[in-house]
């Protein structure tokens, strides 16, 4: 799930650097923000899931799992 997760935010980020040049679509002051929260809402969870994953890793070589 994280790693889908960080193909598209990824793949968001480079969208969101193209924003001010030719490269991108005209897009509205409130669409670049709309799209800039839901980069940043998914980064978080991206965040969470690696700690949560370290975390399982962790706990499994501590029981021998």
């Amino acid at each position: 799930e994280k790693e889908a997760l960080d193909v598209k935010l990824n793949a968001l980020k480079s969208f969101l650097a193209k924003v001010a040049t030719n490269e991108a679509p005209m897009l509205t002051d409130d669409q670049v923000g709309n799209l800039e929260e839901q980069c940043e809402a998914m980064q978080s969870y991206s965040d969470v899931l690696g700690i949560r994953i370290e975390y399982d890793k962790e706990y499994l070589k501590a029981v021998g799992g």
